[in-house]
């Protein structure tokens, strides 16, 4: 910046412009303007020894760099210091700089390829056709490109925007493409297809929404992969609970399906969102325990713990048993003995009798 530069910058602030917008004005960084402002001007221009490479370092230097055009710095101001080279290593660098251009390190060739399972991982992205749009009269042209990352199947398909319509309906044409829907897809900045908030990526709900009802319409992969009928289900009843109420309808919907396919953790965790939605209907309180009774007693055991304490959470907040209820109307049993009766062991019951003897602690032993 220079000083003519930052008057304009003291003009503009005593305009009532704030910092942000005279940075976006004069195109520096907000923090630069700033720091001027504070200090009172631009630091002063950094001054430049004068060279002293004179013109017989610059024809030894021009004789190195023939022999080996890629010779480091480090090198060529090590062998002109030898031969009696005065200069500093930096004044050496913007020489160099200036006969061959700023230096980028080579590459490696070797790559590794990302090790997915089967179903794992999908990666899409969108790729701009605007010139063969052009060239062959077909107006914008982009194309939406899906990788599954185990089998490298990919898919192509060209669309007239990369809009979040278009991006979900790629998806949806991929899925059908594939059979199946992968277990996670993998995107490149793709701001049409999801809403920044804050550091999270979070996908369109209104589109998700509808997509999700299309793909449960699907006959041909459903009955390929019931697996992911199962998810689907999931990912709608997860869908009520963003939307209005949670829907208990739904949640025994895919409790059913996973109780079908043997998967005990799913149906548990479908069971217990079935019975917080009955309670927060208020419709029936013991079917709702006998629900939760029956995911907690799953939970408790696979081990699961996470979802045992969200059980019991709910149960305590909801007022519910988890226990089987006893059953009052049986005969009573014979009391047994005292020892029995009072939680006691042989040994206590012995050293009672010695303690009701008159015997001491060292006595009893």
């Amino acid at each position: 910046m220079t000083q003519e530069e930052f008057m304009d910058v003291v003009a503009l602030r005593r305009q009532g412009w704030t910092i942000t917008d005279i940075a976006a004005e004069i195109g520096h960084h907000p923090e630069t303007v700033s720091k001027w402002l504070k200090q009172g001007g631009p630091p002063a221009r950094r001054q430049v020894a004068a060279t002293v490479i004179d013109g017989r370092w610059v024809v030894r230097i021009d004789q190195l760099l023939e022999r080996n055009p890629n010779l480091l710095a480090t090198s060529v101001a090590r062998i002109l210091a030898a031969e009696g080279f005065g200069g500093s290593y930096p004044t050496l660098v913007r020489h160099l700089r200036s006969k061959r251009g700023i230096r980028r390190g080579r590459t490696t060739s070797a790559t590794m390829p990302i090790q997915t399972t089967p179903g794992e991982e999908a990666q899409i992205d969108w790729s701009d056709c605007t010139d063969w749009g052009a060239r062959f009269g077909l107006g914008p042209l982009h194309c939406f490109g899906a990788i599954l990352c185990w089998s490298r199947h990919r898919f192509w398909w060209f669309a007239a925007s990369v809009d979040r319509a278009h991006s979900l309906e790629g998806l949806v044409r991929c899925f059908e493409d594939a059979g199946g829907v992968p277990g996670v897809v993998r995107i490149d900045n793709m701001g049409a297809l999801v809403a920044r908030a804050h550091p999270r990526l979070v996908l369109h709900p209104p589109a998700v929404a509808a997509e999700l009802d299309r793909l449960v319409s699907f006959e041909v992969p459903q009955a390929r992969h019931p697996g992911v009928l199962c998810n689907l289900r999931l990912a709608q009843a997860e869908r009520s609970r963003l939307e209005t109420a949670s829907d208990q309808e739904r949640w025994q919907t895919a409790a059913t399906a996973w109780e079908r396919l043997e998967r005990p953790f799913e149906t548990a965790y479908a069971r217990f969102r079935e019975a917080e939605a009955l309670l927060a209907a208020a419709t029936s309180r013991p079917r709702a325990e006998q629900i939760l009774r029956g995911a907690h007693q799953t939970a408790v055991m696979l081990g699961a713990v996470p979802l045992r304490r969200e059980i019991e959470l709910l149960a305590q907040r909801g007022r519910l048993r988890l226990e089987q209820p006893v059953d009052t109307t049986a005969a009573p049993t014979a009391p047994s003995s005292a020892a029995t009766s009072l939680g006691l062991t042989q040994r206590e019951m012995g050293v009672l009798a010695l303690v009701a003897e008159g015997r001491t602690n060292r006595q009893i032993g």
